[in-house]
């Protein structure tokens, strides 16, 4: 099991961590990885997160993410910055457009095929 975030924003085996990560690494069009700085506006701190235009990654990993609700075109969203640091060591950045490539050969090889099906979905 995989689990992240102070409220366990993710919580599951390590096969559908591993297929969020490539549905994240191939979807341009509907994710976003971003880092807000909530900080300065009085809030708890800054927030890693991952924001969705569609409902497709809530409705396939719902049961093992945390999705909230988002603002104006993000429809969801995920907040969790030690899943946002994890990411980055397997070559994800900020924004829409991921290096699928660098980030596939980061994948330890036997997560490879559940990290395909993510990026296939």
């Amino acid at each position: 099991m995989i689990v992240l975030g102070r409220m366990r924003q993710v919580n599951c085996p390590k096969n559908e961590f591993y297929k969020f990560l490539g549905y994240i690494a191939n979807h341009p069009n509907d994710v976003k990885l971003v880092f807000e700085h909530n900080a300065l506006s009085g809030a708890w701190g800054n927030e890693g997160r991952i924001q969705f235009t569609s409902d497709t990654a809530r409705v396939v990993f719902g049961d093992y993410f945390k999705f909230t609700k988002g603002v104006g075109r993000t429809l969801y969203r995920l907040n969790c910055n030690s899943l946002l640091d994890m990411m980055v060591g397997y070559g994800f950045t900020l924004g829409s457009i991921q290096n699928y490539a660098s980030i596939r050969a980061e994948i330890p090889s036997d997560q490879l095929v559940s990290f395909d099906e993510g990026t296939a979905l």
